[in-house]
């Protein structure tokens, strides 16, 4: 479905997850986190979430940033454990860790994202538990409603940052994030019948510090609106309903399985070789 379908403005709000990440080659934790508040300052986008890790009790002051800038702070437990790998108590215990540092940053909310978004779907006892422990708890779910795949284009970028001037790069990042935003309207038309606010998966890195801003004049362009992730998550399909799903991290889609809806539309950068092939097929016309 081409963009220009869509009637009226769509919204979006932005998640960042694997917060706090390490040092990279580029930049220290440090001045990236500043370097990401900056492009979200910019472009006055106020109340995105943070996603975030705690392993070690330093990084909090690195996240400490994002609360004094008004963004939100969330669990995505203490270890980045995958569920499918390890036992619900383990797993628990991960977020109770977590939740131990991180509600000391005064943004906190209690709002529970999966790592790898993996919710042992396929593992009915393990699966229960940890929802029932989040419900017990009061979590809201973090769900998202888009899926991207930044950190391969990061990935891409840290490979080729010295072949290729950022200009470039920035233009091609920009691109397939907004044919990822037009993808993600088209399948939760097809799985909601209408358009959420939507929530956007990105991640604490590099590309996204240094070129966020340009995804966003581009989104805003086409007719994109960006909101905080307050609104998004008071959408209609932030109901607790949907949160007992077994898969409800990726929403529109966790609810088109439970209606047996058929989805035809696809992700088209959801796949590492077709980005790598499209980079390098632009990288050959300049």
């Amino acid at each position: 479905m081409n963009f220009f379908t869509f009637k009226k403005k769509i919204k979006v709000a932005l998640s960042f997850d694997d917060a706090p990440t390490i040092d990279s080659v580029l930049f220290s934790g440090e001045v990236r986190s500043q370097k990401l508040l900056e492009q979200l300052s910019k472009k006055k986008i106020q109340e995105a979430a943070f996603f975030c890790n705690t392993k070690k009790e330093q990084n909090i002051l690195q996240l400490s940033k994002y609360a004094s800038a008004g963004h939100i702070i969330g669990n995505h437990t203490s270890t980045h454990p995958d569920l499918t790998k390890v036992s619900a108590e383990e797993f628990i215990r991960a977020i109770e860790e977590a939740d131990t540092l991180l509600k000391k940053l005064p943004t906190y909310s209690r709002w529970f994202r999966y790592p790898y978004l993996r919710e042992a779907h396929k593992q009915a006892d393990k699966n229960r538990t940890v929802k029932e422990y989040l419900d017990e708890n009061e979590y809201l779910y973090g769900y998202i409603t888009i899926e991207s795949y930044d950190w391969y284009l990061d990935e891409l970028y840290q490979e080729n940052k010295n072949t290729i001037s950022e200009n470039v790069f920035k233009k091609f990042y920009a691109q397939i994030l907004h044919d990822t935003l037009l993808d993600g309207c088209s399948i939760a038309k097809e799985c909601l019948g209408k358009q959420p606010v939507h929530v956007l998966l990105l991640h604490e890195n590099d590309v996204n510090a240094l070129f966020l801003s340009e995804f966003i004049n581009l989104a805003q362009s086409n007719g994109f609106e960006f909101v905080s992730m307050k609104e998004a998550y008071s959408d209609s399909i932030a109901n607790k309903k949907w949160d007992r799903l077994p898969q409800s991290m990726r929403r529109p889609e966790g609810i088109a399985k439970e209606k047996k809806l058929t989805v035809s539309t696809q992700y088209r950068w959801l796949d590492c070789n077709k980005i790598k092939s499209e980079f390098l097929s632009k990288i050959d016309t300049i």
